[in-house]
């Protein structure tokens, strides 16, 4: 069995570095530098839901967007629908 990690230290600086790459993918102005490091000095000494916060918030400052312009972005970064699992989401339809 793995080691324990809480669940706050998965909002990290991995975490901003791999939402960076893929919205940079479909907004080439979005500043990958910027945003992690302002995610990653802002992070470590917060919980769970105070880190959330953090990356939202820097997402919102990041994007500089109209909001349509933004979910729009966003959900570009989102895989394909995992329709062989059930789960939660998926059996509320």
């Amino acid at each position: 069995m793995g080691k324990y990690v809480p669940l706050k230290f998965l909002f990290n600086e991995e975490l901003a570095e791999k939402m960076a790459d893929s919205i940079c993918k479909h907004d080439p102005t979005f500043s990958k530098r910027n945003f992690v490091s302002s995610v990653t000095c802002k992070v470590e000494n917060l919980e769970l839901k105070h880190r959330i916060e953090v990356i939202a918030d820097e997402l919102h400052n990041a994007l500089q967007k109209d909001f349509n312009a933004a979910i729009h972005i966003l959900l570009k970064t989102l895989g394909p629908e995992n329709t062989t699992e059930v789960g939660t989401f998926t059996c509320m339809k």
